[in-house]
């Protein structure tokens, strides 16, 4: 996930601990000790550009064959304390792509959605500038929102997110750290964040930058909603 972000103070931000954590044999550095830093970066950039891939690949066990569905390509731009914006590039097979765009200016918000052509959604922007609160209809949730927004936003939900109101990527009971890796050339932390009920992330954290990499993410909440005859093996997403 290339990312630009001008980080101009580090600030001290309550971030919830995870109720266990195991130690990395690397530096000493716990999963719970990465991820602080890791929203610290995030709460406390002034502006931030970010372009990413939402990737799904699986196997049909009826036909052993693998695929790759092309990526989403997402989008988000933010400057504090409450200019956003979204964009979402679905590719189609046999129909033009669904594009979706949400601008919030500080005043108002701008909304575009492909399949409604020709109509542009405009309201006044809440106070609120959270991502709940900024979509205004059913239709435009379930286009820019089509699966929670710590999976397909997970920058955005970090960018947005306060000592109140903690990102819904930390809603979990246990942070492990994994051995680490890298990414292109970039060496990364890996941390695992594991819930009962929707499975394990796994991020993958700048070891410089503390920015958000990669993420692979939980399957099963995906796999029963997209295959309910259990057709699917090997599930994989990650963005």
């Amino acid at each position: 996930m290339g990312r630009r972000a001008r980080v101009r103070v580090w600030v001290h931000t309550h971030v919830p601990r995870a109720r266990r954590w195991e130690t990395g044999a690397d530096d000493g550095s716990t999963a719970d000790d990465i991820v602080q830093r890791m929203l610290k970066t995030y709460q406390s950039v002034e502006s931030y550009v970010d372009n990413a891939q939402y990737h799904e690949r699986y196997v049909r066990r009826d036909t052993g064959l693998e695929y790759n569905v092309p990526p989403h390509v997402v989008s988000v731009v933010y400057r504090r304390p409450n200019r956003l914006r979204l964009n979402r590039q679905v590719p189609e097979v046999d129909s033009a792509p669904l594009s979706v765009a949400v601008t919030a200016n500080g005043q108002q918000v701008r909304a575009f959605v492909s399949d409604y052509t020709r109509q542009v959604l405009e309201y006044p922007q809440p106070d609120r500038s959270e991502l709940d609160t900024l979509i205004a209809t059913p239709a435009l949730r379930e286009a820019v929102l089509p699966v929670p927004i710590e999976n397909l936003y997970p920058q955005a939900d970090l960018l947005l997110s306060s000592p109140t109101r903690p990102p819904r990527l930390f809603n979990t009971g246990i942070a492990r750290r994994l051995p680490d890796d890298s990414l292109r050339g970039v060496p990364c932390y890996r941390v695992e964040l594991r819930s009962d009920g929707s499975g394990a992330r796994i991020l993958w954290i700048d070891q410089q930058s503390y920015l958000l990499r990669r993420m692979e993410m939980p399957t099963e909440q995906v796999r029963r909603a997209m295959d309910p005859e259990g057709l699917l093996h090997d599930l994989q997403l990650w963005i």
